[in-house]
């Protein structure tokens, strides 16, 4: 399955199909567009096998959900390559603080929650986590992710990262900090 199927509006709707079956109506609010906005895409990817439905010829209230055997294959698109512990501008992260060890795998071990996580490290100990989401992820998919935790008794934090700024360039920065701003005429 190549990775190309999963690009856009397509990745997204994979996402929120992914481990989880839902209407046309729910995967539109999942992936924050109107139902007419994506019924043609979720439509096409119905017909080349990527999604499942409830009904042979899907009506309104049909749910879908994403053929196991593209998992793979969107979780590779997803992942975009990103080392465990760097960082782009804009990615979202998330800290959280897990009530015990288990609860913190039990949600993140659900294929639909964990497609959206490029990596995870200890953050401080005592169950506290820092996850970087996958590059592009957007605010809703954030929010969705943030809520599960929170709904399963997490203290969550979500964060975006700003300028990422090499070391070495510190000194120069804080030299042109203190000089006085000209203007140029």
């Amino acid at each position: 399955m190549a990775t190309r199927d999963f690009r856009g509006l397509r990745r997204d709707i994979g996402i929120a199909l992914n481990g989880r079956s839902r209407t046309l109506y729910e995967t539109a609010k999942a992936v924050g567009r109107r139902s007419g906005d994506i019924q043609r895409v979720v439509r096409q990817m119905h017909a080349e096998g990527i999604l499942q439905a409830g009904d042979a010829e899907p009506t309104r209230g049909t749910e879908y959900w994403l053929d196991e055997r593209y998992a793979d294959a969107l979780e590779e698109a997803v992942t975009d390559a990103q080392p465990p512990g760097m960082v782009s501008s804009e990615q979202r992260m998330l800290e959280l603080r897990a009530p015990e060890v288990g609860a913190l795998y039990a949600v993140l071990g659900q294929r639909h929650l964990s497609t959206l996580i490029s990596w995870a490290a200890e953050w401080g100990g005592d169950g506290e986590w820092l996850i970087a989401l996958a590059r592009g992820t957007s605010k809703m998919q954030g929010d969705q992710l943030t809520k599960e935790l929170q709904d399963a008794g997490f203290h969550c934090r979500q964060l975006r990262i700003g300028e990422v700024v090499e070391g070495r360039r510190l000194p120069q920065m804080a030299q042109g900090f203190d000089e006085p701003a000209r203007s140029r005429r």
